[in-house]
This record gives structure tokens, sequence and C-alpha cells, in this order.
């Protein structure tokens, strides 16, 4: 089992949610498996997919800037910021820039783990074609 996730061993990948890049979950063969930990990427003008789950999510703003709408409720967000989203919030993220936003992402699996709560999605990215 490893204790280094390396960055250009994990593939990026289109979901529902956008263009994702995973450095931890439950299904990933790593030494840490309680914590959800991906990259986000969201093109200029673009956003991610509209959906809600059961844990709090953190968010860190590697670069870009723009906006999330949580329960329908704007917040403005740029590099360097930390988006607190609470358990339960239909959120969504959106690049108000000219250049490609990068969000590192976390929230931890112990929910999905005990199987009391997963995603529910409302609307996927526009880049997705599943």
């Amino acid at each position: 089992i490893t204790h280094v996730i390396r960055y250009e061993e994990q593939p990026w990948e289109w979901t529902r949610q956008g263009r994702l890049k995973w450095y931890t979950h439950p299904h990933i063969d790593s030494s840490a498996r309680r914590v959800w930990l991906y990259l986000q990427e969201i093109p200029p003008g673009s956003r991610s997919g509209k959906h809600r789950h059961m844990a709090e999510e953190q968010i860190f703003i590697i670069n870009g800037n723009g906006y999330d709408v949580h329960d329908g409720e704007r917040w403005n967000w740029e590099q360097g910021d930390l988006i607190c989203i609470p358990g339960m919030t239909e959120h969504q993220h959106f690049n108000s820039g000219s250049d490609p936003v990068r969000l590192l992402c976390a929230f931890p699996a112990t929910y999905l783990n005990l199987g009391v709560g997963g995603f529910e999605q409302m609307e996927d990215a526009p880049e997705f074609n599943g």
C-alpha cells in the first residue's frame, strides 16, 4: 500500500462533476482511505455539475477565480481562498475568469463507508457527455 500518490500517475477523467483527477478515495490502494481528495479543473466560462452530499466539503482554490452557489446563495472566491460547504447543501462551482480554475477538493468518506449517503446529482457539467 502506497503512502505517496503521484500527480503524474493519476489520470484526468470526465465525470458528471466535470474534469477530475483523484488522489484518494476508498477504492484507491493507499494508506489513507477515509477521505476523498481530488483536483477539479473547470474551463473558462464553464461550471461543475450541481449536486449535494451528506458530508461537508472543503475546497482550496489553487488558481483562478469564480463563484459558488450554495442552496441559491452566491459566494465569490479567488486563488488562495477556501470554500466551506456544509453537508446536504446543494452546490455548484462556476469559473468567471479567462483561465482554467483548479480546485483541490476534500471531504470525509465516513458517510459513504457507512452506507448512509452518497451523491445526489441535479445537473451535469456541460462538458460531460456520458
